[in-house]
């Protein structure tokens, strides 16, 4: 651009238009994050830029088209141009959408999930936490007074730490209140109801949150057993190399004891970064004798060494006919052999083997969780599972006895 002050000349690049940052960043994101997540209205494109793809080579520079108008991401309002873009975890449909489930705005609708599509789970699937076999009775911390409650169509469990009583049924039936006045711990309490498939919510019961409760991932086993089709590329690379230069030449699986696996466990790279949590949580669920009589512990052993250097349980569920790892560890031996993959290819066979429908796989990374869930929730993308997403926690307090 040249530009005259009075008798002198200037030349030099014209002025550019003040852009924000984030419009910036905007232009840099591919369309796959905006399709079917932000219903959005763009602007009409300027003359200059080319409204078809195909209209010049896709290395040139094009401008990309803006949306103009107010849309809705994760629950807020965004008016001003290009806000809330780039934070693909948690977008979320407007909520004047409705579904057919009766629960709006519904989890499965909601969640741009990071390792795949949320579906419904078919009939017949239940969460490990409805299973009898799974003892959830365990899972509240060791140091509260806890209790068995509800029915098998709405298992639940009830703990205290004085003076707070809590109550945690899960399933599609609306828990029994009058039947919980029973029992020894049945004084004022919080009641927490988590569905696995119900939208709507009963009268008394209230979400306090939108947010699901969990996202697991499920594995239906083909009639013909045949899973390795639908895991990925790289997890069947490794599951070939393993067999090849391993298998049975310097490591092997088999079953081991419970004192083997906590010693390998305490030398794994989970309990160095992360903690031994998950290892504890084991031991008090191998103390019910349904949950004893129901899982087995695999171990990838050292053939030379005697070293078990991966390992996982496996709780099976007759009830359910499904069947969940539980407090899997790898070495970093382990992890050079490809011992986590070759269990994962041990668990699914056990699966064909005992003629189970589902495999389930709990807790996958999503938005609010913690950091730590993201690399094993990324590992365990690779064997072909489908998500579900569980509607949000129902809450009521209900009043009991005193003393």
């Amino acid at each position: 651009r040249e530009s005259v002050t009075g008798s002198r000349l200037r030349t030099g690049p014209a002025t550019p238009p003040r852009c924000r940052l984030r419009d910036m960043l905007r232009l840099a994101i591919p369309d796959a994050l905006y399709a079917g997540t932000v219903l959005q209205r763009l602007e009409a494109t300027a003359g200059i830029a080319p409204a078809y793809k195909g209209f010049a080579d896709l290395c040139l520079t094009t401008w990309r088209r803006g949306r103009v108008h107010q849309s809705t991401i994760c629950g807020r309002n965004r008016k001003r141009r290009g806000d809330g873009i780039g934070r693909h975890t948690g977008l979320k449909i407007p909520r004047a959408v409705k579904r057919s489930c009766g629960f709006d705005p519904h989890p499965r609708h909601q969640m741009n999930f990071l390792y795949g599509n949320i579906v419904t789970p078919p009939v017949g699937f239940a969460p490990p936490q409805a299973w009898p076999e799974y003892g959830a009775v365990s899972d509240p911390p060791a140091i509260c007074r806890r209790e068995e409650v509800g029915t098998p169509e709405s298992p639940g469990t009830r703990w205290s730490l004085w003076p707070i009583v809590f109550e945690e049924y899960i399933g599609d039936t609306e828990p029994d209140l009058v039947q919980s006045k029973k029992g020894a711990l049945a004084y004022n309490r919080i009641i927490r109801w988590k569905r696995i498939l119900r939208g709507d919510a009963p009268r008394g019961w209230r979400a306090f949150s939108k947010k699901t409760w969990a996202v697991d991932g499920f594995f239906p086993l083909p009639e013909n057993g045949e899973y390795l089709p639908f895991w990925k590329k790289n997890a069947r690379r490794d599951l070939g190399i393993w067999k090849k230069q391993f298998s049975e030449q310097t490591h092997t699986i088999e079953p081991i004891t419970l004192a083997e696996y906590a010693e390998a466990y305490r030398r794994s790279i989970i309990a160095r970064k992360v903690n031994q949590d998950r290892l504890h949580d084991l031991i008090r669920k191998l103390e019910l004798p349904i949950v004893q009589k129901n899982t087995v512990l695999w171990g990838v052993k050292n053939i030379q060494t005697k070293e078990i250097v991966a390992g996982t349980a496996i709780i099976h569920s007759p009830t359910f006919k499904s069947s969940t790892h539980y407090a899997p560890f790898i070495t970093p031996e382990g992890a050079k052999v490809y011992a986590a993959t070759a269990l994962m290819d041990h668990w699914f066979a056990e699966g064909v083997r005992r003629k189970e429908k589902f495999l389930v796989t709990a807790n996958f990374w999503y938005q609010g969780q913690p950091k730590s869930w993201k690399g094993f929730s990324e590992f365990k993308s690779h064997f072909g599972w489908q998500y579900a997403a569980y509607p949000p926690i129902l809450v009521r307090i209900v009043g009991g006895k005193f003393f």
